[in-house]
């Protein structure tokens, strides 16, 4: 059994300043919002596949929004390719961001992605709520680390690389913008 340890505010927010090529954006947001914050490792790559979207990647309510989900809706396309031709629901610029991430991936420098729990509930066996309701599976939703999840999933699909276990933040209790 894995135990969860409490991590400090300032300690996290050292830990994540001094990190190479880290992006220290909406981090600080997120550890001042949370009551709770552990780091765990999502070592299961099923789990990592269920993760959620909290921002709408292709369309507006789009279901589900699993990571899974939303790399195989690319089909033919590149994420470089919806720079130009993106849907309405990013700008141009966020999809520049998964693509350049694609390009010079290292899953050495992955993570560590915040994560929250899911909105909804189980009971008798249904599924209910705002994100667990279209996404049956999931039990995680991605706060932070987004692009850089996206761009391992698209290269996990495409078979260019393997799943590794990823660092996360689990914050507690639910956290969202």
């Amino acid at each position: 059994m894995t135990n969860l340890h409490l991590i400090e505010k300032e300690e996290l927010k050292r830990s994540l300043r001094t990190r190479p090529g880290y992006i220290y954006d909406q981090a600080e947001y997120l550890i001042e919002q949370a009551t709770y914050l552990f780091r765990v490792a999502i070592c299961d790559e099923s789990v990592f596949r269920n993760l959620i979207s909290l921002t709408w990647v292709f369309t507006k309510n789009g279901m589900p929004r699993t990571l899974e989900h939303i790399v195989r809706q690319l089909r033919d396309r590149t994420w470089g390719q919806l720079v130009i031709d993106s849907p309405q629901v990013q700008k141009g610029e966020w999809y520049r961001r998964v693509q350049v991430l694609y390009d010079q991936f290292d899953w050495d420098r992955m993570g560590p992605v915040f994560v929250t729990p899911v909105k909804g509930s189980r009971r008798n066996g249904e599924n209910e709520g705002d994100e667990l309701k279209p996404s049956p599976t999931a039990s995680l939703s991605i706060v932070s680390g987004l692009h850089c999840s996206l761009a391992a999933m698209t290269l996990i699909e495409e078979k260019k690389t393997e799943f590794r276990p990823v660092e996360a933040i689990l914050l507690l209790p639910r956290v969202d913008y």
